[in-house]
């Protein structure tokens, strides 16, 4: 008897496969993936003509308020090499690359042993400054430059027995200390005053050549510390009273502020803000001390000002990158910041078209409905009230929505209030130095300070600068001790009667945030020395 059973067979699957690969079958189905592809297409076509349209129609309509939304708008003029204050020997490595693609271990610097000089100085100066600062101090106060601390830093000490030598000296000797310590620079600030002289100041940043969030800037760290060198000198030469030459310093280090005053980019314009609060430190310094003349601080308040840290607090600049960011995106399918040879293939690039026209469209609105109304720069006013609302709303704009047209706002769109704070204590620092120079005008003449600020303008002060934040006079009052204070209600727009707040003791981030902003010296203040009085 046979046992063996026989092969299980499935007719219908192996009719289903005969039907399946018979021509009429397939044909059908290249027909139905043609047709799919065309529907896909059409739909792709239909989304990129409608987001396009609604870009473009977005764009022209703010074109015709006033707003520049394309990032050449932005893009400063080249200047000739010869005139242009950044093609100093000193300063002209920072920016100078070798050409992409570099090969491998290939520095990125053409010239490695200029940029070796910029960073041997970056890297000391910044050590001596973290040294010597005081972290947990709040930003809104003002304390002495440390030159006995800077004097021990740049001798090499930094155990505590040659401290406390240092400690001992005079704040005289100290500044000696300092300027002899520091004379291993002179070339480099007389190249850089020198170099002032020139009518321009363009660094040769790769505006147009470079994927956009890939923009290189070493200069700013460059130009911070050497900002910091000619604070420290300044403070130095006030110390030993060289009135003269501290100034001529503190002039440098709000040039050298001044020379970033036209890049597009938000994190140009908090360093502008920073370096122009460093060069005011000996400002405040010389005052405290009164030792500045009468033509100095005439001159002083006329170089102030000058600056204007509101002119971009709608961070129109920065909107035009965003833009820029996402076109280049779209147009060149650039999928990697570090290698551009890596990109998306001109198809996708085609099918997300409409989605890369409606993020554009969505950075331009977040911008435009919410940083724009924070800042008057034509009137000098900034709105905390409205920053304070709008960033509310900014965070549910960016999640709310469809999402996928909100995808690089999420990205590319910083936060309102931390970066408006910045932009108005830089500026109301700037004005209260310039009312403090009246102010010590008018005791120079009068042998006291005012009982209000009314008697200062116009005689010694042109145009009396207003608290930016509520476009009122900034507050002032004498104090028992013949001093003074001098005050915005700052970010929460209270008058907190010139009390500075920190709050949770060391958190920074809401300390410009709380109480008022305020401009007083050290009680008593010393006295002019003979050699200050003497000039």
């Amino acid at each position: 008897m046979n046992n063996t059973m026989p092969s299980p067979r499935f007719p219908t699957f192996t009719r289903l496969i005969r039907w399946f690969f018979t021509r009429r079958t397939l044909g059908r189905l290249l027909v139905g993936l043609a047709a799919l592809a065309t529907l896909i297409a059409l739909v792709c076509a239909e989304e990129n003509w409608r987001g396009k349209r609604a870009w473009l129609n977005y764009k022209h309509q703010l074109e015709a308020q006033g707003e520049k939304l394309d990032w050449k708008d932005y893009v400063p003029t080249p200047v000739p090499d010869a005139q242009n204050f950044a093609m100093t020997p000193f300063l002209a490595p920072v920016l100078d690359f070798n050409p992409r693609p570099r090969p491998e271990g290939q520095s990125l610097w053409r010239d490695t042993n200029g940029y070796n000089r910029i960073s041997s100085l970056q890297e000391e100066i910044g050590k001596i400054e973290q040294a010597t600062a005081d972290h947990n101090e709040p930003r809104s106060t003002q304390r002495m430059t440390d030159l006995a601390g800077w004097a021990a830093a740049l001798a090499g000490n930094t155990n505590n027995a040659p401290m406390t030598a240092m400690r001992s000296l005079t704040r005289a000797e100290a500044a000696a200390a300092v300027l002899r310590g520091l004379e291993k620079y002179d070339s480099v600030v007389e190249e850089l005053r020198g170099a002032s002289q020139r009518p321009y100041a363009r660094f040769n940043i790769q505006y147009e050549d470079e994927f956009a969030p890939a923009i290189l800037l070493p200069h700013l760290a460059c130009l911070k510390q050497a900002t910091v060198l000619f604070q420290v000198r300044a403070s130095a030469e006030l110390a030993m009273g060289r009135t003269d030459q501290a100034w001529s310093d503190t002039r440098m280090g709000l040039y050298l502020a001044d020379t970033l005053k036209d890049e597009p980019f938000l994190i140009s314009k908090l360093v502008q803000v920073a370096l122009d609060q460093l060069a005011l430190k000996p400002i405040w310094e010389g005052l405290a001390e009164h030792r500045w003349s009468d033509a100095q601080l005439l001159e002083i308040e006329q170089r102030l000002g000058k600056i204007d840290l509101l002119a971009d607090a709608a961070m129109r600049g920065e909107r035009a990158l965003s833009i820029r960011t996402i076109e280049q995106l779209r147009d060149q399918g650039i999928i990697d910041a570090n290698d551009l040879s890596k990109r998306l293939p001109s198809l996708i690039s085609f099918l997300l078209g409409g989605f890369f026209y409606q993020n554009e469209l969505s950075v331009a609105r977040m911008y435009q409905q919410f940083f724009v109304p924070v800042a008057d720069a034509a009137n000098q006013r900034l709105y905390p009230s409205r920053a304070g609302v709008n960033d509310a709303a900014l965070a549910e704009a960016v999640v709310g929505g469809f999402r996928p047209y909100n995808f690089f706002a999420r990205m590319l769109v910083p936060a309102i209030t931390q970066a408006e704070t910045k932009f108005a204590f830089g500026q109301t620092r700037v004005n209260e130095a310039i009312v403090a120079c009246a102010l010590e005008r008018y005791r120079l003449a009068q042998g006291q300070f005012p009982e209000s600020l009314e008697p200062l303008s116009p005689r010694f002060v042109e145009k009396m600068p207003h608290d930016i934040i509520t476009g009122a006079p900034l507050i002032y009052r004498r104090t028992p001790d013949g001093q003074f204070i001098l005050y915005s209600v700052g970010w929460n727009e209270k008058d907190d009667g010139g009390t500075i707040v920190l709050p949770g003791g060391k958190d920074h981030k809401t300390e410009l945030t709380a109480g008022d902003w305020v401009w007083q010296y050290p009680t008593p203040a010393a006295p002019p020395p003979q050699a200050a009085a003497n000039q």
